[in-house]
């Protein structure tokens, strides 16, 4: 009897497991926050503080890149209604690409400066929201999304407004400094 009572409770759970459906809601599409420039490393690349919102760490850090990488676009390169559109159109390949464009922070320094992961924070039960500073590398993205038809070329863009040109000429009393030369470089990558 308790064999058959055993056997019986046996399948009833089994039966009521293999029943039981689990329900995925749908969030939606991806929510990125926008990002806030640091400083400017060189004329192609960029510090950004980004903050992301995940399940769990990697995923908050990935989130928080992504939103990075948006802003970087939709504030910095693609200027125009048209171009923003056409950035919608190809955002799953650009963000396939998310590691060739915006850099992996590595974890926090003590003094809390420079690239890395600043703060962890528990949001609920399901969610930690984090506050990374990374690179975005401005010159690849931009050479992509030109390929990708996203924005106009630099050329195209100088045409449009007459090719105006700016020239840096150094001061007469730098003449025997050594910082000049460097100086001058940074000045003409950026212009």
């Amino acid at each position: 009897m308790k064999k058959v009572a055993m056997c019986g409770l046996v399948v009833l759970c089994t039966v009521a497991v293999a029943c039981t459906t689990v329900v995925v809601k749908d969030a939606g599409p991806e929510v990125y926050l926008p990002g806030e420039m640091v400083e400017s490393v060189d004329a192609n690349t960029i510090l950004v503080k980004c903050t992301g919102i995940g399940t769990d760490q990697n995923a908050a850090i990935t989130n928080a890149r992504k939103g990075c990488l948006e802003w970087m676009i939709t504030n910095n390169l693609a200027q125009k209604p048209g171009e923003r559109q056409a950035y919608l159109g190809q955002q799953k390949s650009i963000m396939a690409k998310l590691d060739r464009y915006v850099g992996i922070p590595p974890p926090g320094t003590k003094d809390g400066k420079g690239k890395g992961v600043k703060s962890r924070v528990r949001v609920d039960d399901e969610r930690i929201k984090v506050i990374i500073i990374t690179d975005v590398h401005k010159k690849a993205l931009e050479a992509d999304l030109v390929a990708m038809g996203v924005i106009e070329s630099k050329d195209q863009m100088l045409d449009a407004v007459g090719r105006p040109s700016i020239a840096t000429f150094p001061f007469k009393a730098s003449k025997g400094s050594k910082l000049r030369g460097m100086m001058q470089g940074l000045l003409t990558s950026y212009l």
